[in-house]
């Protein structure tokens, strides 16, 4: 296969691959918006990075506390370690 032909190829295979991810934005705008009409309460958003970055550390710090109750102390260390790392990783 010569480059040109190569270069034929990928351009047919980039159209299909447009082509194919245009009608699945449509499918997905179309369930939205039916969605949507089903349940005019719907919230969509998007959750900040930040928002996660305080989501995995609460979920760190109630792993913690449980670990601490059910006296499992050598976990609870690891668990301790990863919070502190993390809370230098994001300068909290």
């Amino acid at each position: 296969m010569t480059k040109n032909e190569m270069h034929k190829l990928a351009e047919i295979i980039v159209d299909k691959l447009i082509e194919k991810q245009t009608i699945n934005d449509e499918q997905f705008r179309e369930d939205l918006a039916e969605m949507m009409e089903k349940d005019p309460n719907l919230e969509i958003g998007q959750i900040t990075q930040q928002e996660l970055i305080e989501q995995e550390l609460n979920f760190l710090k109630d792993l913690l506390k449980e670990q601490e109750e059910n006296e499992n102390y050598l976990q609870a260390s690891k668990t301790l370690i990863k919070i502190e790392k993390f809370k230098k990783k994001y300068n909290l």
